[in-house]
């Protein structure tokens, strides 16, 4: 039973309704990729709330995801990690070396990263934990 909720709490975030701010961040970030300017991404992001732009990472593919990613602030980047679903979390997680990951959950609470971490890097009904490049 357990692993039906975990299932949906992992899709509940796609499904969302997205409202308009959010539809124009994500066309606006999709544009700054597509035109290759991580300077006007980064100017983007930065003024965004974190759940916002956890919604739009979201919505977009692995490697949109990993460039918005990269382009946000160590805190941004751990503030925008907590509202991620556990998936996607662990999706960006796994792109990125362990020490930076060490860096990235330093900024975060304390508390708050031991219960994302359990909920990120442990993979329910497989008996293992995501890999992160070393």
């Amino acid at each position: 039973m357990w692993r039906i909720h975990f299932a949906l709490l992992e899709n509940a975030m796609p499904n969302t309704i997205v409202n308009a701010e959010i539809q124009a961040l994500e066309r606006d970030v999709r544009e700054a990729l597509e035109k290759r300017k991580r300077r006007d991404l980064r100017l983007l992001l930065a003024r965004e709330h974190p759940n916002d732009i956890a919604v739009v990472l979201e919505r977009v593919n692995h490697d949109q995801r990993h460039h918005v990613f990269n382009a946000l602030s160590l805190s941004n980047q751990a503030e925008v990690l907590n509202e991620l679903s556990p998936r996607v979390a662990r999706q960006v997680l796994e792109d990125l070396p362990i020490p930076r990951i060490a860096r990235i959950l330093d900024r975060a609470p304390m508390d708050e990263t031991a219960r994302r971490a359990r909920s990120i890097l442990w993979v329910p009904g497989t008996g293992s934990s995501c890999r992160a490049r070393t």
